[in-house]
């Protein structure tokens, strides 16, 4: 048997893989990529890619808890003491930032999205869906707060409305290309427009 690698190359080691696996679903999709190719793509037998991960399952598991994580991290990371404007405003350019800088692993995480009960064990799915739903939970307070505060259209549902705003971040990996627009003035732009449709009034560049 193997001796175990120190816990720090083990670390780096998975990230490698969960590097190479992300840039393979990307390219391929999740269910035709296999062990096999992973293996080679990282340059490792099959016997011991299944010691740093038991399945492709788990590849694919981690990939996912580790954007929605990082993409929590980056919402809880905002001030409480944010406007309603503010926090749809953080919410649309901070998300869409953060898509930009992991472009690869955020669109594994859209894409593979519509089928984690195919792929996941139903504690896994369980999991991510949580962190899915924290996730949306920040749009639909802040739209709430801003219609509590007479700013945003009282007419719109908030789950509708948060919906919505996860749509224009979500749908960005999927058309953004480098050579367009800098991904900073895209998250702008799309900021403003999202306001834009909740405001009862016009809103500001926020500048």
């Amino acid at each position: 048997m193997a001796a175990e690698p120190a816990t720090g190359t083990k670390r780096d080691r998975r990230a490698e893989i969960l590097e190479h696996a992300a840039r393979l679903f990307h390219d391929h999709g999740y269910h035709a990529t296999t062990m096999d190719d992973l293996a080679e793509a990282v340059k490792l037998n099959k016997g011991t890619l299944y010691y740093y991960y038991e399945s492709k399952a788990n590849v694919l598991f981690e990939i996912l808890l580790n954007t929605s994580e990082k993409r929590l991290a980056m919402m809880r990371g905002l001030s409480d003491g944010l406007s309603a404007e503010d926090a749809v405003r953080h919410f649309v350019e901070d998300t869409i930032s953060y898509l930009a800088q992991h472009p690869v692993e955020a669109a594994v995480s859209f894409q593979e999205a519509p089928f984690l009960q195919q792929w996941l064990s139903k504690d896994q799915v369980r999991v991510i869906q949580a962190r899915y739903r924290v996730f949306e939970k920040h749009a639909i307070d802040a739209v709430s707060q801003g219609q509590a505060a007479g700013f945003f259209d009282p007419e719109l549902d908030p789950h509708v409305a948060a919906q919505a705003l996860t749509g224009i971040v979500s749908w960005f990996v999927r058309w953004y290309r480098p050579n367009r627009l800098p991904a900073k003035e895209i998250a702008r732009q799309s900021a403003r427009l999202a306001l834009r449709g909740l405001l009862i009034r016009d809103v500001s560049d926020g500048q």
